[in-house]
């Protein structure tokens, strides 16, 4: 039987993968390219090589941050910094338009299941500021304490982090699959705003933690 404290950052870990991934990335256009030009498996295959960097850099910035303790001071900052960061991405997404989506952006689309695993690794990789997106959004919710500071907890939450980038990815290509006529970049477009006004949700809700 689980415990409230276990099933806590796990939860917070697919909520936050699950957001995390909404906004259209070069690894969202690798699974469209490939569930249109290979199907669903070689789809599936590419987005969980990333997930799974997902949680590799995911509790490797987690590990780290576990060696400092943060006083007060820094705690509220890292909230408040986190928190208008969230709410300011929101506000982007919503009004930004998301440019014509360009279906040969890879050339080279993976052959078999596991060359689209290894391209979804390598696409994750080559994105430079996901580390940084990464230990930001640990030290956000790391500041929030949701749950007690443990590796375990850590784990469950990169885990879970995992978890909610595939579960994303899955809906993504079961979209595609049963849409793959009429989507079109206005459907990137609505599923970007619609995430910024999750994340501009989240954000009010966190805030209310500070008060």
């Amino acid at each position: 039987e689980f415990k409230g404290e276990t099933l806590t950052p796990l939860l917070v870990g697919i909520i936050t993968g699950f957001l995390m991934c909404i906004p259209i990335g070069p690894l969202g256009i690798l699974v469209f390219n490939t569930k249109i030009n290979k199907g669903f498996w070689p789809a599936l295959f590419a987005a969980l090589g990333g997930s799974l960097m997902d949680f590799v850099y995911f509790i490797s910035v987690l590990t780290g941050l576990s060696w400092f303790k943060f006083n007060p001071v820094i705690t509220i900052t890292l909230k408040i910094v986190g928190i208008i960061f969230l709410i300011a991405f929101g506000i982007v997404k919503i009004v930004r338009c998301t440019k014509k989506l360009e279906t040969n952006t890879q050339k080279k689309l993976a052959k078999g299941l596991v060359s689209s695993f290894l391209l979804g690794i390598i696409i994750y990789v080559s994105n430079p500021t996901l580390m940084v997106t990464m230990s930001g959004l640990a030290a956000t919710v790391k500041s929030f304490h949701f749950f007690s500071e443990s590796f375990s907890n850590n784990l469950l939450l990169s885990i879970g982090l995992a978890f909610g980038s595939a579960a994303w990815f899955l809906c993504l290509i079961l979209v595609i699959k049963k849409y793959k006529k009429k989507i079109g970049p206005l459907f990137f477009m609505r599923a970007n705003q619609v995430c910024g006004v999750l994340i501009i949700v989240c954000g009010i809700y966190l805030s209310t933690n500070i008060f």
